[in-house]
């Protein structure tokens, strides 16, 4: 099943340049799309775009809530890369067996290298946004609730659970090497911080919190 979601592109000083819709990676494809998005990519670099993604129950959600997005955003004075006021795609967009038999042979033997895949891991930490940016992204969220109390059937969570067992599951039997779990070890030992930059960071995250309630009140 689906996890449709919302998502917005920011500059490293937090300003979103973009608003799209998708599911599965497309929040952090930066492929295909247009030149005005593609400069200002070019411009910062593809790992210091800022991602921000936001889950809806459904398609037409997600749908709305991007044309809802770049209004809000244009109206506030913000540049987007967008074409369009939002609202179209091709998510549902019906293939023939031909279509779909020469995509894939485009596809086959095509693999992103590490380097590739980590830049797409765009994180928040350390980002800083305006207390004006925080207070548009609150309003357009509030009252947002489409998905409150929404329940998975037992049917839905059954399949679930069936997807998940044995082979069934695409890392049934798979095993990290002793090479790579080597690796593994000392990538995490080189990104743990000391004692004291943690504690450095807690305090100015508090102080973050502190002066951000007080700007609010």
């Amino acid at each position: 099943m689906k996890q449709f979601y919302t998502y917005l592109h920011c500059k490293p000083n937090g300003d979103p340049f973009y608003v799209g819709k998708g599911c599965g990676v497309r929040s952090h494809d930066f492929h295909g799309r247009n030149q005005h998005h593609k400069r200002i990519v070019a411009k910062h670099g593809k790992e210091n775009i800022e991602v921000l993604v936001f889950s809806r129950e459904s398609e037409q959600a997600s749908f709305d809530d991007e044309i809802k997005w770049i209004q809000v955003l244009r109206e506030a004075g913000h540049e987007l890369a967008n074409l369009c006021d939002g609202g179209e795609g091709s998510s549902g967009a019906l293939r023939s067996p031909e279509t779909r038999a020469k995509m894939s042979k485009a596809q086959k033997g095509k693999s992103r290298s590490a380097e590739s895949c980590k830049k797409q891991s765009v994180r928040m930490t350390g980002k800083k946004r305006s207390i004006d940016f925080i207070n548009k992204i609150s309003a357009i969220q509030k009252g947002n609730k489409r998905a409150l109390g929404h329940k998975q059937t037992q049917e839905h969570r059954d399949k679930l659970a069936i997807s998940k067992l044995g082979n069934k599951n695409h890392f049934f039997g798979k095993k990290h090497s002793l090479d790579a779990l080597q690796k593994i070890s000392e990538s995490s030992k080189a990104r743990r911080a000391s004692v004291e930059t943690r504690k450095k960071m807690s305090d100015a995250r508090k102080k973050h919190w502190e002066k951000f309630r007080e700007e609010r009140i």
